[in-house]
């Protein structure tokens, strides 16, 4: 069975969710289920997303202005926490400051940010993955797999004055999270 990931994004994010989901494959071992609501807003979340989160080893969430201000996002982050799930933060713009339920992830260095370059952003995120998966026993050999692919964000580019912010919000950090 393959380790399964959920990718949490606030709709005006989808854009930067595809091309995250995209340069994750092909899936060496892993599958990702990018939420996708058509639901109304401030309806229930939907049976399908809450058997996708149950099901799911790690919860990938692009935080952003946008998904700061989103009922879904926040309440996947809550539904993560309550099912004891991995969380990997993938922060998106600057000054911002993720929710109190994630703040322990952030002062442990176990936050990716998009500013420092998304190929290295990517890196980090799939180094990140295929630790977890190895700790837990899935799929081993996969999990040492490197894609030699190009990934789609190696065009997308990063402005210049993302390339002269340091990188100490981009460490190389381990998923395990105290209980």
């Amino acid at each position: 069975m393959p380790y399964r990931i959920f990718l949490s994004h606030s709709h005006k994010d989808a854009a930067l969710a595809i091309e995250l989901e995209q340069s994750l494959r092909p899936k060496r071992g892993f599958s990702v289920f990018r939420a996708n609501y058509d639901s109304a807003l401030g309806a229930a979340i939907p049976k399908k997303i809450i058997k996708k989160m149950e099901e799911s080893d790690l919860l990938i969430v692009i935080w952003s202005r946008n998904s700061s201000d989103s009922k879904w996002v926040n309440q996947e982050i809550g539904m993560a926490l309550g099912l004891r799930l991995k969380i990997l933060p993938v922060v998106h713009g600057r000054g911002l400051e993720l929710p109190e339920t994630l703040k322990d992830l952030e002062e442990k260095g176990k936050v990716v940010s998009l500013r420092g370059g998304r190929e290295k952003a990517l890196s980090l995120i799939r180094d990140a993955i295929y630790r977890n998966m190895a700790r837990k026993g899935v799929a081993q050999d996969e999990a040492r797999k490197r894609s030699a692919e190009p990934s789609p964000w190696q065009n997308y580019g990063v402005r210049k004055e993302d390339e002269d912010e340091p990188d100490e919000m981009i460490a190389p950090w381990e998923l395990e999270q105290s209980d």
